[in-house]
C-alpha cells in the first residue's frame, strides 16, 4: 500500500516476476535508490549541500559545521552523495522505474480483513482486492498500522511547523545558502537547505510551540492564509522572511 520507496521497489522488481499491484495512497522517500537504479536521475535534479551548520538565531554565529559536499566528506562516510531535491522531483525520478500497468492510482484503503490465505482490502471509492498479503507505504495515519497494532496512537507534541521554498534570490541576506542549516532558539528553531539540480531554491521548515491544543485531529496539516509571522520569529532566527 503506497508509493514510499518501500511500494515503488516492489514495483521495481517487476522483471523478477514477483510484484503485486500496487494501490497509491501518499509518497514519502527511503533509501534504496542505487537497487532502484533511480540514483543517477535523483542526483542529477538535486544539489549536494556544501556542509551541515548550527547557528545561534539571535547572533547569526555558527555554532558547529560538519562538510557534506566540502572535500567529498559525505560520499567518502556513507558511499553515496546527499540529495537536496523537490519532492516533485523524487516522484518523476521513481515513477520513471514503475510498471504503470500494476499501479492503481487515487485509491485509498479504509479497511483490511484477514482470512485464512488472504487479505480483502476494502477502498473508499467501494471498491475490493483480495490479496495473499500486504505492505504498508501508506503514510502516518496508516491504515495497515492501525490493523495490526490497534489504534494509529499519535501524539500531538504541542509544536507546530511551518513549511515552504522560497527563490534563493529572494534572501540575498542569508549566509551559506548552500549549506543545510539549523537557527536554534528558545522555543523555535529554523531548519533550511538547497533544492534543485542549481541549487537556486530554498527549502525552510520553522517549528515552534503550540499551539496548546490541535484544532482538527484528523487533519496533519492547517493551512496558512495570513502573512503574520509567529511571535517566536519576531524577533530571533531573521532568514525568515516576512
Amino acid at each position: 500500500m503506497g508509493l514510499e520507496l518501500g511500494g515503488r521497489s516492489l514495483l521495481s522488481d517487476r522483471h523478477r516476476g514477483r510484484c503485486p499491484p500496487v494501490h497509491q495512497r501518499g509518497a514519502h522517500q527511503v533509501a534504496e535508490l542505487e537497487r532502484l537504479r533511480v540514483l543517477d536521475p535523483i542526483v542529477a535534479a538535486s544539489t549536494e549541500p556544501a556542509e551541515l551548520v548550527y547557528r545561534d538565531d539571535r547572533t547569526g554565529g555558527r555554532i558547529a559545521a560538519h562538510p557534506i559536499r566540502l572535500g567529498g566528506a559525505y560520499r567518502a562516510r556513507f558511499g553515496a552523495p546527499y540529495c537536496g531535491l523537490h519532492r516533485a522531483d523524487l516522484q518523476r525520478a521513481l515513477g520513471a522505474g514503475v510498471d504503470r500497468e500494476r499501479l492503481r492510482l487515487g485509491r485509498r484503503l479504509v479497511d483490511l480483513s484477514e482470512h485464512a490465505d488472504t487479505v480483502t482490502l476494502s477502498f473508499a471509492d467501494g471498491g475490493t482486492v483480495e490479496a495473499d498479503g500486504v505492505i504498508a507505504a501508506d503514510g502516518v495515519r496508516s491504515a495497515v498500522r492501525r490493523f495490526v497494532a490497534g489504534d494509529d496512537g499519535l501524539l500531538y507534541s504541542r509544536t507546530s511547523g511551518f513549511r515552504g521554498i522560497i527563490p534563493v534570490g529572494k534572501l540575498p541576506s542569508l549566509p551559506d545558502p548552500q549549506a543545510i542549516q539549523f537557527w536554534m532558539g528558545p522555543s523555535a528553531h529554523l531548519l533550511h537547505y538547497a533544492i534543485g539540480a542549481d541549487g537556486g531554491h530554498v527549502n525552510f521548515l520553522a517549528v515552534v510551540e503550540g499551539p496548546r491544543d490541535w484544532p482538527d485531529r484528523e487533519r496533519d496539516s492547517q493551512r496558512r492564509t495570513t502573512r503574520r509571522r509567529s511571535p517566536c520569529f519576531k524577533a530571533g532566527i531573521r532568514p525568515l522572511p516576512r
